[in-house]
């Protein structure tokens, strides 16, 4: 039987206030979810629950969902049709879903429906965070991030990297190769790059400070359901509330390096 508690969820997704042709990015840890209906002897199917998302963000919008696997950059072969993701599960129910369809790039790929998904598909980026990244679609886009479970800032890396280059001294772009068994089922030796940290200065993300900074200034909204957290906000909006950050106080709210005064 399909929980009420899933019809609460699709009643908050309903009200939220996303334009029409808006790009909808959907980040989520489901496990708590289905965590929390299976003790109560209830079902979440995520099958419908997907069917459930193109039906409330129809074609017109564009649904992006992560599908991160960071396995490439370990030296292991990246399988356009078989990896799996390793940025939650809702990712691999939407890539089983005949309506969506996964980015190319290796390490940074998602599961896009709707207006925009071809032009996303089709460009085969190598830098993770740049110009031509769907980071720099979300952001210029301004896309609407919603958070189920979770909520993860991952584009204001694109900020560090667009913007501040050749400024910030704790991450430099780090090329990375290996096999690439493409959605035919060919495989080559490919290389993609990533803006990454300077492991030397001991550099860590700050991510809790920095979210419940935006919650605190409103620039994200939060909702519980069944006590599971619900966050709304759009990419530009925190977004450049880093770009602040990083410009005027050499980004003591996100990043911790060794050195900085």
């Amino acid at each position: 039987m399909t929980s009420k508690i899933f019809y609460l969820y699709l009643d908050y997704l309903k009200q939220l206030p996303i334009k029409e042709g808006e790009a909808i990015y959907i980040i989520s840890n489901m496990s708590p979810v289905i965590y929390i209906e299976k003790k109560a002897g209830r079902t979440f199917d995520l099958v419908e629950f997907i069917n459930e998302l193109k039906n409330i963000f129809n074609k017109n919008n564009t649904i992006i969902i992560p599908t991160f696997n960071w396995d490439f950059c370990k030296g292991l072969p990246f399988d356009y049709n078989n990896s799996k993701s390793q940025a939650g599960i809702l990712g691999d129910y939407a890539l089983k879903d005949k309506d969506f369809q996964r980015t190319k790039h290796p390490i940074y790929s998602y599961a896009v429906y709707g207006k925009d998904k071809e032009k996303l598909v089709a460009n085969d980026y190598i830098d993770s965070f740049g110009d031509e990244s769907v980071f720099h679609y979300l952001y210029y886009n301004n896309a609407a991030q919603i958070g189920i479970g979770t909520n993860t800032y991952t584009a204001h890396h694109f900020i560090e990297e667009h913007f501040f280059k050749d400024i910030i001294p704790y991450r430099y772009i780090k090329m990375f190769k290996s096999e690439y068994i493409d959605e035919f089922g060919q495989s080559s030796i490919k290389e993609y790059s990533m803006f990454v940290r300077k492991l030397e200065l001991n550099t860590t993300v700050k991510t809790e400070p920095f979210r419940q900074e935006l919650i605190d200034k409103g620039i994200v909204k939060v909702e519980y359901i069944n006590n599971i957290p619900f966050y709304f906000t759009h990419v530009e909006d925190y977004c450049n509330y880093a770009k602040n950050d990083i410009a005027n106080n050499k980004s003591r709210k996100l990043v911790y390096y060794d050195g900085r005064d």
